[in-house]
């Protein structure tokens, strides 16, 4: 039954013993403390009513003492009394009431202390009521004073009988204190015991505990670490215990069907291994023909790249001249243009100049009229000098002035008449020539402007032709670029085939230090609960030299 039994059931019953056994500890315990704590109680109780009855009788028998002397000391002839003495009295008196009530209030603890309180009761009564009248009696002018003798030894009888009953009092609350003290000992003293046997208790269970989880628990994982240490040092040949059906024992069965499983892979990588590495062998035989054609067809295209980067040159070169010959016809037709825009203006000029020439021919007319005028003026002012006689002898000076200044201004406007003719009639003629170089620089420049649009598109051919052999250089150095990289790669590709080679050879070493079980079969193997490992040479067949030669792909 416990063999098979579950570490976590075991470990479940150890807590519900220990919560069991703390629970009757918590138990015992608090019922213990509870006893004690009464004890305690209870002589508490005694302490304070054997306190209490003390207080109240010393007062009493204190303050009887005072009134008997103050009696004793008063006669008929003198009877004052201090009055600090009778506060006394009176204090004393208050406070063995206070001190008897405390007493009385507290509870009886035996039915022998409540029938030894009754004789304290009654002495105590007794006491304090000839006290209280004997204090009356001090201030009392009729009080009668000669039997003071009688009333000391009542005093005194009466305080005897209270010392002997507060006396037997004493005796019984002291035996039932040390009855309950005894009691409390042996209370404690069971305590120590019971704390003793419950760390004996603790300290076996605690070593039995221990003893169950190192045969369940310890012993076994020390069995789980060795069968780990030895999967880790490869040695997959010995079958795993798995001892108890419990948590470990699963764990160890799991344990043994991962040693299965290992062992069916191992047994999967090398077979995978030996398939690799034949494969390996046929790629890299394969890729160092590849590699082979494939420089082959590199140099064959640099050849091309730099036929190409030739007939690049030249194209260029005859696009360079077409587009300086277009700048060049560029600069005449603008040239030409510019000719037409000033034999245009000086077209306009000469016609300006002529109508100016115009201008001034009327404006000389109106001079020639002004200058007749004055003429005719001047020759109505000689005639009315003459007329005048002596006094127009100055004015016709005058006169004279002013025709001969108006001849001279007529011949001046007749000289420029005859000049601005001149002028104009050359005007016109040259305003002739000017229209007939204009109509020839009209025609030049038409005739450079068609030349400019010829050499524009023979440019434009010329550049598309350059773009194109640039787009086929570029794309034949980017053949080549790509034919190197390939060269590249099939070189990578053979290195990494060779690689591979070298990682099967190592892995081949690696997995011959695993030791499997050579009379395992192969249907256990087969049944354990894995997912089979599958190679990369058992789910595809392998490109062949031939093959690969077939598919290669020349530019």
């Amino acid at each position: 039954m416990f063999k098979n039994m579950k570490i976590s059931t075991g470990t479940n019953v150890l807590m519900c013993v220990f919560i069991i056994f703390m629970a009757i500890i918590t138990f015992f315990t608090i019922a213990s403390g509870d006893r004690f704590d009464k004890e305690i109680d209870f002589v508490l109780t005694v302490t304070q009513k054997h306190d209490a009855l003390n207080r109240a009788s010393s007062d009493l028998v204190s303050a009887s003492g005072l009134v008997m002397m103050n009696r004793l000391n008063s006669n008929a002839v003198n009877r004052s009394v201090e009055q600090s003495t009778l506060e006394n009295i009176t204090h004393l008196l208050t406070s063995a009431n206070a001190s008897y009530k405390i007493f009385k209030d507290l509870p009886d603890l035996s039915r022998e202390e409540q029938a030894q309180n009754e004789n304290v009761y009654r002495a105590y009564n007794n006491l304090l009521a000839f006290v209280s009248k004997t204090k009356n009696e001090l201030t009392d002018p009729n009080a009668n004073f000669a039997n003071a003798i009688e009333l000391e030894q009542k005093a005194y009888q009466l305080s005897d009988e209270l010392k002997t009953h507060r006396e037997r009092y004493s005796q019984i609350m002291n035996n039932i204190l040390e009855k309950h003290m005894d009691e409390a000992d042996k209370i404690n003293l069971r305590m120590i015991y019971t704390a003793g046997f419950i760390m004996l208790v603790s300290i076996i269970m605690v070593l039995l505990a221990r003893m169950w989880l190192k045969r369940a628990l310890f012993a076994r994982l020390e069995q789980a670490k060795a069968t780990f240490a030895m999967i880790a040092a490869g040695d997959l040949s010995k079958e795993v215990e798995t001892g108890a059906n419990d948590e470990i024992g699963e764990m160890m069965a799991a344990l043994g069907k991962m040693r299965l499983s290992l062992t069916a892979m191992i047994a999967d990588i090398r077979r995978g291994v030996t398939s690799i590495f034949g494969s390996a062998q046929e790629i890299a035989s394969s890729n160092n023909n590849l590699s082979s054609r494939t420089e082959q067809q590199a140099s064959a295209l640099q050849q091309t790249a730099a036929s190409m980067e030739e007939l690049k040159i030249t194209v260029r070169q005859n696009a360079d001249n077409a587009h300086s010959a277009k700048q060049l016809v560029e600069g005449a037709s603008s040239s030409a243009r510019k000719g037409g825009d000033v034999m245009g203006n000086l077209d306009g000029i000469m016609r300006e100049i002529t109508e100016n020439s115009r201008q001034i021919a009327d404006i000389n007319g109106v001079i020639d009229s002004i200058a007749n005028q004055t003429n005719i003026l001047a020759l109505n002012a000689a005639v009315e000098a003459a007329r005048a006689g002596e006094q127009g002898r100055g004015f016709a000076v005058v006169a004279g002035e002013v025709r001969s200044l108006a001849k001279r201004s007529a011949d001046a406007a007749k000289e420029i008449r005859q000049l601005i003719n001149v002028c104009v009639a050359n005007m016109n003629t040259g305003s002739q020539e000017v229209e007939l170089a204009n109509m020839a620089m009209e025609e030049v420049v038409k005739s450079v402007t068609q030349v400019t649009d010829i050499m524009a598109e023979i440019t434009s051919a010329s550049d598309e032709q350059s773009t194109g052999i640039s787009q086929i250089a570029q794309a034949v150095n980017e053949m080549d670029l790509v034919t190197q990289q390939n060269a590249s790669m099939v070189e990578q590709a053979a290195g990494v085939a060779r690689s591979v080679e070298e990682h099967a050879r190592d892995l081949e070493s690696v997995v011959s230090m695993f030791s499997l079980q050579r009379d395992l079969p192969m249907n256990t193997i087969e049944g354990a609960d894995v997912k089979r490992v599958k190679t990369a040479a058992s789910s595809e067949p392998v490109i062949s030299k031939k093959k690969a030669e077939d598919d290669w792909v020349s530019f």
